[in-house]
């Protein structure tokens, strides 16, 4: 299968990525987010496991980086969580690794 095709569908426990049609599954279900949570999940999802700073964060859906893009990204993860996860306090799939950034579980 050409890698093209392999990554159409990223998908990560209950959740599906479709980087066609833009769009995220959660069971099956369409879960409504922002380009810029769309843009953060993508990054996170096509390398589940890897961590990524806020730095390689805004720089993957800005271009660019300014310092006050830290409260940016935290409150989009923020969001993130509250759509995704069964518990946002107790996260599964958006996880934060403590003084370096974040990733999205293997599960």
């Amino acid at each position: 299968m050409p890698k093209e095709e392999e990554e159409i569908l990223l998908i990560v426990g209950d959740l599906t990525l479709d980087t066609q049609k833009l769009a995220l599954y959660k069971k099956g279900e369409e879960v409504i987010v922002t380009p810029t949570e769309y843009k953060i999940l993508a990054l996170l999802m096509k390398t589940p496991g890897k961590v990524y700073t806020k730095l390689q964060i805004c720089e993957a859906i800005n271009g660019d980086y300014i310092e006050s893009d830290n409260n940016t990204i935290m409150v989009h993860i923020s969001r993130l969580r509250e759509k995704v996860e069964d518990d946002s306090k107790n996260p599964k799939y958006v996880k934060t690794v403590r003084g370096i950034g974040y990733k999205i579980g293997k599960k």
